[in-house]
């Protein structure tokens, strides 16, 4: 008997590359044994031992005790069991095959087309096309009770459709005119965002949701509301025009929810006075925060100011570290530049909702009576400037490019601390020589002698012919940050001689000092130029004393046997003349500073003590008489 020929239902299993996989595998280990801590490889090789010693159990028949008949092995149950399952099948097919085409049969009556597809060829052979009908014998007879409960069974469900219909439109009509409710007052808002000057565009990776650009960007039209500047078309940095584009989302209730996306916090420029490092002793005025429910347009104001103080703050680090040589220092987040002899204005970027707790709590009488309006005035300089370099930039990218090197072009510092740390060093060395000049006028004065100063206002300088074309913000900016110059005029002691001194500050200061007309007889030097007021003062000094020699010198003598002074040592302040009648050496020294003018006189005849010394100071002179008629009365006294 020949071998039955067993095949396989079963299809043959497709490998999964995922099953296959490291992860897929470290998973499986994990779930099985747990941590690869919990397995080494000894442990491993034990388990493969004690599985090869028990293969061979496994593997052995297992003979029942009784009967003694030999049963059937595992292989020869499935085969059979296989078999079983073959003849189950080919009869289930069979008997699908014979209603197939029963079926066919049956509809080849009435629809030839479709029950020729479906039969069997033999049955196509041995029985014509629609040889098979049905009928139908008799109807089951319904009671008018039965008709008329099935008539209202209908009636009751198409009423109940219909109701239920009914019911979903008027959800519907209801849910849409909410709806409306919702778009209309989204898109009157949005249409007063419009009508507030802001730009309005669909987000990039968002085509149906509208957007602001409440950034500075090219070619965009921004009102600049807290300034009051009016600007057009300002291009910012990159990193930040980038970041000024938001998401005017709808929120359940129809109105606009401002989304900034994740940095959605307002941050705004503050500067502080800071004495002796510890104590704050002024500060700009706290922003005002925004309530929860504020109109959309105050949002975009806010976020629009934000992001300007957060670019300024950048810029400001950025053009600090390159001021290190002026005594600006970056420690952290805060700029620290020196202010006046124990004060520094510190510099940073706070949030709304900071607490500045070093701020001191002054009462109300020294808030009037001291107001300090110094960070305030710096704050809206720093603004001006980071605009008009705004303004400066897009006029550059509107000419024509330069041409192109092989070098990538370097990003310029933009000029922002500069104006504001020549004002302030140009203020104090204004402020310091004007002290000077006070102080040294007092001993003068109390000499009897006229030594006046006036200082011409400090204008701003005329700028460039090339700015001139421009708006007049533009050049009153533009001459913001060009050189201060300031005069001082002072008429010495002679009446004759003027000390002119101008106050210069591009970055650095530089005095330069001028004695019109130049006195030759006490060799009065040319006109000298300084960087530091300690190196002025002894020059102004000089100046002085020279005009005092020139003033004795001018003076006649009272008496005829007496010659004039001359200048022997005018660097000293010594004078001397010869006396005609004692046939001696008079000697004058003249010594003058911010604090006291001295004069000694030395020479005499007989009877004369040949030293005499006066010295006239802040709160009035040793003598009652000033200088030249001390000099007088002193030449009188040797005369005798």
């Amino acid at each position: 008997m020949a071998q039955p020929l067993s095949i396989s239902l079963r299809a043959l299993p497709s490998k999964d590359s995922n099953t296959e996989s490291i992860s897929n595998l470290i998973n499986r280990i994990n779930e099985q044994r747990g941590s690869f801590r919990n397995f080494t490889e000894d442990t491993l090789e034990q388990e493969i031992q004690a599985l090869e010693a028990c293969e061979p159990e496994s593997e052995a028949i297992e003979v029942e005790p009784d009967g003694g008949e030999h049963v059937k092995s595992r292989r020869e149950e499935v085969v059979t069991a296989r078999e079983e399952m073959m003849k189950q099948v080919a009869l289930a097919q069979t008997e699908s095959a014979y209603a197939l085409d029963f079926v066919s049969l049956l509809l080849s009556k009435h629809s030839p087309a479709p029950a020729d597809s479906t039969m069997s060829p033999y049955l196509k052979q041995n029985a014509p096309t629609g040889s098979l009908g049905a009928e139908v014998n008799g109807l089951p007879k319904v009671s008018d009770a039965q008709q008329a409960d099935q008539e209202k069974v209908s009636i009751g469900w198409k009423m109940q459709s219909l109701n239920a219909t009914a019911d979903s439109l008027l959800k519907s009509a209801t849910r849409l005119e909410e709806e409306v409710e919702r778009e209309t007052r989204y898109w009157e808002q949005v249409l007063a965002v419009k009508e507030q000057g802001w730009s309005l565009c669909r987000l990039p990776r968002e085509r149906y949701t509208m957007g602001v650009r409440y950034g500075f960007a090219e070619g965009m039209l921004i009102s600049f509301i807290a300034l009051d500047l009016g600007l057009t078309a300002l291009k910012a940095a990159s990193e930040f025009r980038d970041r000024g584009l938001a998401a005017l989302r709808r929120d359940e209730d129809g109105n606009i929810h401002f989304d900034r996306g994740v940095e959605s916090i307002n941050r705004t420029l503050r500067v502080r006075i800071q004495q002796h490092n510890k104590e704050i002793i002024s500060r700009t005025q706290a922003t005002s925060r925004i309530a929860n429910e504020v109109p959309v347009e105050t949002e975009i104001l806010e976020a629009r100011n934000s992001i300007f103080d957060e670019e300024l703050h950048h810029e400001l680090h950025r053009e600090a570290r390159t001021l290190a040589s002026h005594g600006v220092r970056c420690i952290g987040d805060t700029i620290k530049i020196p202010y006046e002899a124990d004060k520094q204005i510190l510099i940073d970027l706070t949030s709304f909702d900071d607490d500045d707790l070093d701020m001191p709590q002054l009462d109300e009488v020294t808030q009037k009576l001291k107001p300090d309006q110094t960070p305030d005035w710096i704050v809206l300089c720093l603004r001006l400037l980071l605009t008009h370099t705004h303004r400066q930039t897009l006029r550059r990218r509107c000419q024509p490019p330069p041409p192109i090197s092989e070098k990538p072009p370097v990003k310029p510092t933009y000029i922002l601390l500069r104006p504001i740390l020549a004002h302030i060093r140009h203020r104090d060395a204004l402020q310091s020589t004007q002290e000077f000049l006070r102080k040294l006028s007092q001993p003068l004065s109390s000499a009897s002698l006229q030594f006046t100063s006036s200082t011409s206002p400090t204008l701003l300088p005329t700028p460039p012919s090339t700015a001139r074309r421009q708006p007049t913000k533009s050049t009153l900016t533009t001459a913001f940050t060009l050189p201060l110059t300031t005069t001082l005029t002072t008429t010495l002691p002679s009446k004759t001689a003027t000390l002119s001194l101008e106050i210069t500050t591009p970055l650095s200061t530089t005095y330069t000092a001028t004695l019109t007309p130049v006195i030759p007889t006490t060799n009065t030097p040319e006109p000298i130029s300084v960087t530091s007021f300690p190196s002025l003062k002894p020059h102004i000094l000089h100046l002085l004393s020279s005009d005092l020699i020139s003033l004795i010198i001018s003076t006649p003598s009272p008496h005829p046997k007496i010659g004039s002074w001359k200048a022997s040592d005018p660097y000293k302040g010594e004078l001397t003349r010869r006396n005609g009648r004692t046939r001696q050496i008079d000697k004058l020294c003249v010594q003058v500073d911010e604090t006291e003018l001295v004069a000694t006189w030395q020479g005499g005849a007989v009877g004369f003590d040949g030293l005499r010394t006066a010295s006239w100071g802040l709160e009035g002179g040793q003598v009652e008489r000033g200088l030249l008629e001390w000099l007088e009365d002193v030449g009188s006294d040797v005369m005798q």
